[in-house]
């Protein structure tokens, strides 16, 4: 009988373990059933507004048209920049259930702050994705028209121009993170207020170089169109980790 119960009580512990499991996997794929459900709404919306969505796109190359070299160019081009508009729409309602789904396993002291941390990167990287598409995608454009002669003319690809102008924006989105990763590391322990103003002349040099590299034309004024953001985005970060500091001396002190 003692055998038979201890061999009950491990087959309820196995259930039970699995239990929360099983209501883990339901979670997600509810969830991901709202965010598949949400960018199928605002693709559809966007789908609606595909004239606009291409004016806004060719913005930057002005009067200039876009070709497609297959039969169904034209529709796999409207239905990308749709389902990128939608999911960018949609966003907000991904980050909700991402979440929702990640609260319970922060601890309650830190889930004010990793809420804080998250609105931050969004607008960070909507700042960013701002900058690169109004200031440094036309003026990339502009100088390129300039190497442009009577036998070299653009023939530009849709698909083409729609991959140049997403992983523009997208890296100018990723290069505006660069003040929340510096706070992090410096709240980590990894870097202190000392270590960034010693590397200030480092950061100014680093900014340059990085704009000389990753910037398509070899123009001076599009290396600077990306250094200057990187080197305002340090010195954001440093004033970040001072102020962080000392609210942290504060506490301390009371």
């Amino acid at each position: 009988m003692t055998s038979i119960k201890v061999g009950l009580n491990h087959l309820q512990h196995k259930q039970d373990t699995a239990k929360p499991f099983v209501e883990h996997i339901d979670e997600i794929r509810r969830r991901l059933l709202y965010i598949v459900a949400a960018i199928g709404l605002t693709t559809g919306f966007s789908y609606f507004h595909r004239n606009q969505l291409i004016a806004f796109l060719l913005w930057p190359i002005g009067k200039e048209k876009l070709y497609y070299g297959t039969p169904v160019g034209a529709m796999s081009f409207t239905f990308e920049i749709c389902f990128l508009s939608g999911v960018m729409l949609a966003s907000p309602v991904s980050l909700y259930h991402l979440w929702r789904f990640l609260e319970p396993a922060v601890p309650g002291k830190f889930q004010p702050q990793l809420s804080i941390w998250i609105l931050a990167s969004t607008l960070l990287a909507l700042l960013g994705a701002a900058y690169g598409y109004a200031v440094s995608l036309p003026a990339t454009l502009l100088v390129s028209e300039y190497f442009q002669n009577e036998n070299l003319t653009p023939l530009l690809s849709a698909s083409e121009y729609l991959t140049f102008v997403t992983r523009y924006i997208l890296a100018f989105s990723l290069f505006f993170q660069l003040p929340l990763l510096i706070l992090f590391t410096s709240l980590t322990g990894i870097v202190t207020r000392k270590d960034l103003i010693g590397y200030q002349r480092h950061s100014l040099v680093a900014s340059c170089v990085v704009g000389a590299v990753l910037t398509p034309t070899p123009d001076l004024i599009n290396q600077l169109l990306l250094a200057i953001p990187l080197f305002l985005l340090y010195e954001i970060s440093l004033l970040g980790v001072v102020l962080s500091e000392r609210i942290s001396e504060k506490k301390k002190m009371t």
